[in-house]
């Protein structure tokens, strides 16, 4: 290359751009894919934390059903009201206030040899997305809630 400058630009004494050319490593090219691919990413990295924390919800109301249901096998006739309190104590870091208990038979018809079911529902709300408060009164859920329901049955002797 030395001899022939036929075709070939000098911009200073050691780079021409045949070697910038030459020197193009693919640095442009790896940012670009990573910014198209980062996105993705963070959509399903913030999917499984969603998954995970849905999951530890039914888990756990999964184990308040059931606790209800056995704190009424050992007390047949106590209340629903303190059934409710019962289960919302053991519900962990989940809302009480939101959840939805039922309980069947009533108090007065639990009779041995009957069984009892305990019904726990749960709004989970995926994402909470506002619109201002400007534009409505309590603001505006974008995304609605889903319901995460556990039941637990248990027979009384």
């Amino acid at each position: 290359m030395t001899g022939n400058l036929c075709g070939v630009l000098k911009l200073n004494k050691n780079t021409t751009v045949r070697r910038l050319v030459e020197r193009n490593d693919g640095r442009g090219q790896s940012l670009v894919e990573f910014a198209l691919t980062l996105p993705i990413i963070v959509i399903f990295f913030v999917a499984v934390v969603v998954f995970a924390f849905m999951l530890y919800a039914h888990v756990t109301m999964s184990h308040a059903a059931r606790e209800g249901a056995r704190y009424i096998v050992g007390a047949p006739y106590a209340t629903n009201a303190e059934v409710e309190a019962y289960v919302k104590n053991k519900l962990g870091i989940l809302d009480p206030s939101r959840a939805v208990i039922s309980i069947s038979p009533p108090p007065g018809d639990r009779d041995p040899g009957e069984n009892v079911t305990v019904q726990i529902s749960y709004p989970f709300q995926v994402v909470n997305i506002y619109v201002p408060y400007i534009i409505t009164a309590g603001g505006f859920r974008m995304f609605p809630p889903i319901w995460v329901t556990a039941v637990s049955t248990m027979y009384l002797d």
